[in-house]
């Protein structure tokens, strides 16, 4: 038997002259084999195929033993062929926690060396904002690169994402891309050679990507109704703002004095929705009265919608925008405005919407003007009118009430103090008088009423001839 001995951590290959013999040749580290070759008539033949893998400052045993029981005999030598030595060995970053770890460079990337003494490297990855990663993993051998995060309770770390790179057809290049969504925080990357134990090395490089995005316009402050930062929609401006992962949705206030027509058209350069919210008084929750997501163009570059115009009654309302697609990275730049139909109704007069209520307002006479407005919130308007002297009724209707009444938009009716319809018929377009004469010094009642207040509203003025 024979000590060896090497001066550097390496990979050998046996060869050897061994004349005519018949014999085993093995290398032990302890009681471990580590190399056995079958010598048959002098030719040596490596009995298995495990590179042999020699230690720096360990020593080992060679030993050669006949397999004939003696019948061939002679002088042999054996050589170990130094293939490659491993390194350079850095154990400085072999662990997470590691004293001076290095941070991983964003710009440049990162190249090193791994293999057998030193089969993991790990570096910081601090992300000030969230961020869709996309790493290029290349090596020259079997590697696997893997994603690390803290965990704020225990200060551990726990794999988020392994990956084992794939090998072309003659296993000299090893190739991976690696996509991750993450959010602002620490994390760690390891790249680990997988076959350091019996003799991996490998040089390998990471880099990021053209296809990594940081999400570096996120503002968390109005992602809730309730939240602090949520500021009041302005019909008069754009709103503009970011969502997407890690900030998929923005709030805006909208406090309404009257009744209003909403419409609102949106732009945005990725999926998204508009929602509008009312808040109940009583219960302090929201609800969702309207809902539209945008439709993107052929190009899915851009993402628009025009909402269906929406009569509202005065209140508190939010608006919402979503980014949809937040979870898988989703990046939407986006611009609120009001739409075309969008309209802030007059706010309605509702002391005098029906002619019992009206009963009890003072009386208008000859040479009054009755305005005001129907619509959305105040459907009708009634007025008392104490009829002349001379036993007549008739009302004068300015240009806008006559074409909101040609046009059915809007209805005059009469009645007496007891609710009963009195005959009431235009003369001419803009002229209405009462049927039958009327007794002097009576009261009757003048109805303005909107046919269909989802649909119309008006401004009126009548005179009392």
């Amino acid at each position: 038997m024979f000590e060896v001995k090497t001066d550097a951590s390496a990979l050998f290959s046996i060869t050897g002259d061994f004349g005519n013999l018949n014999a085993s040749v093995i290398i032990l580290d302890g009681a471990k084999r580590l190399y056995h070759g079958i010598v048959r008539k002098g030719v040596l033949k490596k009995f298995s195929s495990r590179k042999l893998v020699l230690d720096k400052d360990k020593v080992y045993t060679l030993r050669v033993r006949s397999t004939d029981f003696g019948k061939t005999t002679g002088e042999f030598t054996v050589t170990a062929n130094l293939d490659y030595v491993f390194g350079p060995l850095d154990n400085s970053d072999d662990i997470w926690d590691a004293d001076g770890l290095p941070e991983f460079n964003m710009a440049t990337g990162w190249t090193d060396w791994i293999g057998h003494g030193d089969d993991t490297d790990f570096r910081v990855l601090n992300l000030d904002t969230a961020a869709k990663l996309s790493f290029d993993v290349t090596a020259t051998d079997a590697t696997k690169f893997v994603i690390w995060g803290v965990n704020p309770k225990s200060g551990n770390v726990a794999s988020i994402k392994t990956t084992t790179l794939k090998a072309n057809k003659n296993k000299t290049n090893y190739t991976a891309r690696i996509d991750k969504l993450l959010d602002a925080g620490q994390y760690y990357i390891s790249v680990q050679s997988t076959n350091a134990k019996t003799g991996g090395h490998a040089d390998y490089t990471v880099t990021l990507n053209e296809n990594s995005v940081f999400f570096t316009k996120g503002n968390n402050s109005d992602d809730a109704w309730n939240a602090d930062g949520v500021t009041e929609f302005d019909a008069t401006t754009e709103w503009t703002d970011w969502a997407g992962y890690s900030d998929a949705v923005d709030f805006r206030a909208l406090n309404l004095d009257t009744a209003a027509r909403l419409s609102f058209d949106v732009k945005s350069t990725d999926e998204g929705k508009i929602t509008l919210w009312k808040l109940n008084a009583k219960t302090g929750q929201l609800k969702s009265i309207q809902t539209e997501s945008l439709s993107a163009n052929n190009a899915k570059t851009e993402y628009a919608t025009t909402t269906k115009a929406l009569l509202v009654e005065a209140g508190s309302y939010f608006i919402s925008f979503k980014a949809t697609s937040a979870k898988k990275g989703g990046n939407a730049d986006y611009t609120i405005t009001a739409g075309d139909a969008w309209r802030i109704l007059p706010k309605g007069d509702n002391t005098n919407d029906t002619w019992k209520v009206a009963a009890q307002l003072d009386a208008h006479t000859s040479g009054e003007k009755l305005s005001g407005w129907v619509g959305f919130g105040d459907k009708a308007d009634f007025f008392k009118i104490e009829v002349a002297e001379n036993g007549s009724l008739t009302l004068n209707l300015d240009e806008t009430t006559a074409e909101a009444v040609a046009g059915k938009e809007l209805t005059l009716s009469l009645c007496d103090e007891k609710g009963r319809s009195i005959s009431f018929a235009p003369v001419d377009a803009d002229t209405f008088v009462s049927g039958k004469t009327l007794a002097p010094g009576s009261l009757y009642y003048l109805g303005v009423s909107c046919t269909n207040p989802n649909k119309y509203d008006t401004s009126y003025s009548i005179a009392i001839a």
